[in-house]
């Protein structure tokens, strides 16, 4: 639904489509960000844990040719997958119609949502909105241009269901089969992002860069852990070009995501591994006290995760990030003194996971030098403190992509390892800033 009249005010949408939930970011005139939060929705199957309100469980079901929000007698699950497959096109398929299907769900209710907030709902009632939408895109393999197709016709599907009187099988094998929905209501068509530069949007646009150079990212979902290094780089020529490039240099995307974690913990032992898509996931002797196992079994399943875990960081992404000598004075200052790091995702408040961080560290000193100091260290850092301080933390870490898609990113680009060059770098940090507290 539209405002009353009244001047056109910008409105943004966000969509993180992920594998276990989906989150929404809105911002209206360029200013004003907020989170959608699903109770009205979902319910407590949105989970207790911190942030969790800003998680929509992925799951629909069908009942009588309608498609309906939540699990039912035809549900549907693991909605995303599909759709990554390589050289799949979904377009005639079940799982496309039932991402599409739920996903309109999210953008109705994401828009009734902002015209009931309490200080946003009245901006909304009395303008005119020029809405526009941005869905994040896997970012491996970098540049899939089919797969940033699938998802581009999978938004526009979308949008053109959620403003459908009913979305049922008939209006859902309409939208698949419209190339170019008509009369979607958009100010522009909706935009494809990779989901790992929106995770940065929050963090390149403000003055929270502290240096240029590598960080590294470790987004911990449901079914997978994205694991990254990536360099930022100023150009010392902006008058024609981007004003910040990122440069994706190395990464991972493993099967070993609390979901996972929690099926190793239970492998063969008769234990429910997951009781609901909202339930948090416990450290070694929280989960065994819950499930009734015993706590040296969960803890010699938690170390194998572990050392898996780490050993793959180390030889997938940070082994070869610090020992390619492409990087020049970029490898040089992140190696011998701190590289920033951020862990997001929901399973980032897990201690398992903030465990693997500090066993990674250790196990790079010892296998990399002399690429990597014995002084070396993670230097832990929020990905979106600078942009988004009046979102609590919990739902940062939870939202970062969404947060990402609404930020005007026009500026910024993304380039493969192959493409980097050592741009211009800024002053060595200090010692006290290199050793402070984040």
């Amino acid at each position: 639904a539209q405002g009353r009249g009244g001047r056109l005010l910008r409105a943004q949408l966000g969509l993180d489509f992920g594998s276990a939930f989906t989150k929404v970011a809105l911002r209206l005139g360029g200013e004003h960000r907020v989170v959608v939060t699903w109770e009205g929705l979902a319910g407590p199957a949105c989970g207790e844990g911190e942030g969790s309100s800003a998680c929509l469980p992925g799951a629909i079901h069908w009942e009588g040719g309608l498609c309906l929000p939540g699990p039912g007698e035809r549900t549907r699950r693991d909605l995303k997958r599909p759709l990554m497959q390589e050289g799949a096109d979904p377009r005639d398929a079940e799982a496309f119609r039932d991402a599409a299907c739920f996903l309109a769900w999210a953008i109705r209710y994401a828009r009734a949502w902002l015209y009931r907030h309490p200080d946003l709902g009245p901006l909304a009632r009395e303008r005119r909105l020029a809405w526009e939408l941005a869905i994040g895109c896997p970012t491996r393999p970098f540049r899939d241009e089919g797969l940033k197709g699938r998802f581009q016709r999978l938004a526009e599907a979308a949008w053109w269901l959620a403003g459908a009187e009913v979305i049922d099988e008939a209006r859902a094998r309409e939208a698949q089969a419209r190339r170019r929905p008509e009369a979607l209501g958009l100010a522009d068509e909706p935009c494809v992002f990779p989901e790992f530069l929106a995770q940065l949007g929050g963090y390149v646009t403000t003055g929270q860069v502290q240096h240029d150079g590598p960080h590294a990212l470790l987004d911990v979902g449901a079914h997978t852990v994205d694991a990254a290094t990536f360099s930022l780089g100023t150009p010392l020529d902006q008058s024609a070009g981007p004003t910040r490039v990122v440069a994706l240099l190395y990464e991972t995307v493993r099967p070993e995501g609390t979901w996972e974690l929690a099926e190793h913990r239970t492998r063969g032992t008769g234990v429910v591994a997951i009781r609901g898509p909202g339930e948090p996931c416990l450290g070694t002797e929280a989960f065994a006290r819950d499930r009734g196992l015993p706590v040296p079994e969960v803890h010699r399943r938690d170390e194998a995760f572990l050392d898996r875990l780490c050993d793959r960081l180390v030889r997938e992404v940070l082994e070869p990030s610090c020992s390619n000598t492409r990087w020049g004075a970029w490898r040089d200052r992140a190696w011998e003194s701190s590289l920033p790091v951020f862990l997001t995702g929901g399973g980032a408040a897990c201690p398992l996971y903030r465990e693997a961080l500090e066993r990674t560290q250790q196990r790079l000193r010892a296998r990399c030098s002399p690429h990597v100091s014995p002084h070396f260290r993670f230097r832990p850092m929020d990905l979106a403190a600078g942009a988004w301080r009046d979102v609590p933390s919990g739902v940062r870490r939870r939202a970062s992509v969404a947060l990402g898609l609404v930020e005007d990113l026009d500026g910024v680009e993304i380039r493969s390892r192959r493409e980097a060059r050592p741009w211009r770098l800024r002053e060595p940090l200090s010692h006290e800033e290199l050793y402070s507290e984040p």
